[in-house]
């Protein structure tokens, strides 16, 4: 046993004495141009929206049809009002919203008026509004893109969210 801790102690001094030395070994730098980083970043972008846009048409297959606008999102008018007011450009609407995640987690339930182009609302929100009337009631479908982006609203919205919104449209002017 005497001799098995000195074989093993001259072992660790000799494992310490030959690892610890020398120069550390540098790595030449990665070097990334702009238009290659430009290039990964529109790429990895471009993967994330598909997953996004996958999940959304996951969730719509299990829950309500909708359709695809040409902007990107998805959206059902759920009641129809052929005489109400048309929202157009600055117009100042008053709607009532109720926002949530897909896993139906609700964020917000509240009353909104926003100038259409012109507004602090997610910027979906103005072309969503823009496809109704007054008295109208829909259900909008906005990935990350449209709805708070990259960083959520720093509140309630988690970062890079699609969010539902359901909304009837209160008043125009």
């Amino acid at each position: 046993m005497k001799y098995y801790s000195v074989f093993l102690l001259s072992f660790l001094h000799l494992a310490i004495i030959t690892g610890c030395g020398g120069e550390p070994i540098e790595k030449p730098p990665v070097r990334i141009t702009k238009k290659q980083m430009d290039s990964l970043t529109v790429d990895m972008e471009t993967k994330y929206n598909q997953m996004e846009e996958d999940r959304i048409t996951d969730y719509i297959s299990r829950h309500i049809p909708m359709q695809k606008s040409e902007r990107g999102f998805w959206y059902v008018v759920t009641k129809k009002n052929p005489n109400g007011k048309e929202i157009k450009d600055m117009s100042m609407v008053r709607y009532a919203r109720v926002v949530s995640l897909c896993n139906a987690q609700e964020l917000y339930n509240d009353e909104m008026i926003l100038t259409i182009s012109n507004g602090n609302e997610i910027p979906g929100m103005h072309d969503a509004l823009k496809m109704l009337r007054k008295g109208e009631e829909a259900t909008f479908i906005f990935p990350s893109y449209l709805a708070y982006g990259l960083l959520g609203d720093q509140n309630k919205v988690p970062p890079k969210s699609e969010l539902i919104y359901e909304v009837k449209v209160i008043d125009v002017q």
